[in-house]
């Protein structure tokens, strides 16, 4: 549960939002991710996903 944004619905509402999300290493300097959320307020985009690269220098 996250709540980017709460406020008073005049001021666009309370945006808040359930998720989940995986990463997986692929060597001790390399990983990926994904991320998927979903809506918990009607003012929230009703789902969301992302993918990730990190890397260690």
């Amino acid at each position: 549960m996250a709540g980017q944004q709460l406020a008073s619905s005049r001021n666009g509402g309370n945006i808040a939002s359930w998720g989940t999300g995986a990463t997986y290493l692929i060597t001790n300097d390399a990983q990926v991710d994904v991320s998927f959320s979903w809506a918990a307020t009607k003012e929230t985009p009703d789902f969301a996903w992302g993918v990730g690269l990190a890397v260690r220098f």
